[in-house]
């Protein structure tokens, strides 16, 4: 599973790169095998004019079935991150169990009819 992090309007310590890294891995790690790329895209809402909204989106980019986007607005970075991390871990259980399941139809479907 590799992992890109992509800063706009907000600029990453390599401190905070790393936290987003271990966050991202924490959260998926369960799921590498069926996972290409997870793409992490970190930007400031309010950009030059202040404040602290930051967004945070994930790409997962799956081995053999398209993509799931995820995305939240939260004061801090990592506070965005890790809620973004929860997200895609469950958004990625229930897809891959809603594939087993209609794979498990599929196919005793066709034992049935046999």
């Amino acid at each position: 599973m590799e992992i890109q992090i992509l800063g706009r309007n907000v600029s990453l310590s390599a401190s905070q790169q790393e936290l987003v890294e271990r966050r991202t891995q924490y959260a998926l790690n369960r799921f590498s095998s069926q996972v290409r790329t997870v793409q992490v895209t970190l930007s400031d809402v309010n950009g030059p004019k202040g404040g602290s909204d930051i967004l945070c989106r994930f790409k997962v980019l799956l081995r053999k079935r398209g993509e799931i986007l995820v995305g939240d607005t939260d004061v801090s970075m990592e506070s965005a991150v890790a809620n973004v991390a929860d997200r895609a871990a469950r958004s990625l259980a229930r897809l891959l169990d809603r594939q087993r399941e209609h794979q498990g139809i599929s196919m005793s479907g066709a034992v049935e009819a046999s």
